[in-house]
């Protein structure tokens, strides 16, 4: 089997006439893919994909996302190893560093904080780029401010798993005026005190993007034109307009 001639389309069905595409790979927008219809091919298999649908007015919708993958079963069963590394103030389950796990599985996890720390601030990342919070391929579900479940999504890659972010519970308060959140020309800044996720929200409540941030200022570009909502890690909100 010659995996590299082979493809797999991907489509979209909608209403409307004189629509624009736009489809992005692993959250992030893929050059000249504008149609309809996106042939992906083995090579660029094992990711996640999107596309936004426009109409001549400027609205716009984004899909849900799709995983896909293919040509490597022809190899067989394959084992893959993921190296968790996280500070000495979380305790994982499943317990130690080094978990191995069948190809095109999830690897599932629990962060429980230490007494005094927070998981509010976390960041989870990973050292490929198929595997982000943005992308699709990490989620995670806030049980509370000290547990965590994490779910790394269809692993066929060695990876490294990092946890970072973890604080103290005194030093939840934040200083309104070192988290600032401002657009200018068709970019959205953001600057926060610590490490830390947020969510960008179109005004119509559906979620357009998700970003582990560091702490200092982050630059946000290739925005849509429109009112947008950042909500972060404790809650608080802030609307914008990207123009």
């Amino acid at each position: 089997m010659d995996c590299d001639n082979l493809y797999r389309p991907l489509a979209v069905r909608h209403t409307g006439r004189f629509m624009r595409y736009q489809w992005y790979r692993n959250g992030l927008p893929i050059p000249g893919a504008t149609d309809s219809v996106y042939r992906a091919s083995a090579y660029d298999s094992s990711s996640f994909y999107r596309v936004k649908v426009m109409n001549p007015c400027g609205d716009s919708v984004m899909s849900s996302r799709c995983y896909v993958d293919f040509c490597e079963l022809k190899w067989g069963e394959i084992v893959r190893t993921v190296e968790l590394f996280a500070p000495a103030t979380v305790e994982t389950q499943p317990a130690g560093k080094r978990h191995q796990l069948t190809s095109r599985y999830d690897f599932n996890f629990t962060l429980r904080a230490l007494g005094g720390q927070s998981l509010r601030y976390v960041t989870i990342t990973a050292d490929h780029p198929a595997w982000t919070e943005n992308g699709g391929g990490i989620e995670r579900s806030m049980i509370s401010d000290s547990l965590m479940t994490v779910r790394v999504r269809r692993v066929n890659k060695n990876l490294r798993i990092y946890v970072n972010g973890v604080t103290p519970l005194t030093n939840l308060t934040v200083d309104p005026s070192i988290r600032r959140v401002w657009t200018f020309s068709g970019r959205l800044y953001i600057h926060v005190d610590r490490p830390q996720s947020v969510r960008l929200y179109t005004v119509m409540g559906h979620l357009y993007r998700e970003q582990s941030l560091p702490a200092g200022q982050t630059v946000i570009d290739r925005l849509p034109s429109g009112f947008y909502i950042v909500r972060f890690a404790d809650g608080s909100t802030v609307k914008v307009l990207v123009e």
